[in-house]
């Protein structure tokens, strides 16, 4: 069970490179991408994930100057939908997620969450 925000960040990272390498379809979407996704914890520690050509580069923890999307969410909610208590999509209707991005930014934030 994740309990901090450093392992749920892990647990992302991970997550995302699972699936990018099992899905050659999520590869191509992404190929030739760069993107700052930037993880809002408005109540712990903020990080954010440089992806360049379709694949995390580099991910450093605090408040990027200009990310070209961002995700905001509570750690209790991020814990819980890592955790498998609540699920994303669930979390994003109800407003405990929330998504500022373009439509062709929606696909990394749904690949960092797993949604």
């Amino acid at each position: 069970m994740i309990q901090s925000v450093e392992e749920a960040v892990k647990r992302m990272e991970a997550g995302f490179w699972r699936r990018y390498n099992a899905s050659p379809d999520l590869q191509r979407k992404l190929a030739g991408k760069t993107r700052v996704i930037q993880l809002a914890i408005p109540d712990a520690d903020s990080y954010w994930f440089h992806i360049v050509d379709g694949k995390i580069h580099d991910i450093q923890q605090g408040q990027h100057e200009k990310p070209d999307a961002q995700v905001t969410v509570h750690k209790a909610d991020l814990l819980a939908v890592l955790n498998g208590e609540m699920k994303a999509m669930q979390a994003y209707l109800s407003g405990k997620v929330k998504v500022r991005a373009g439509l062709s930014d929606l696909l990394f934030a749904k690949s960092l969450l797993g949604a």
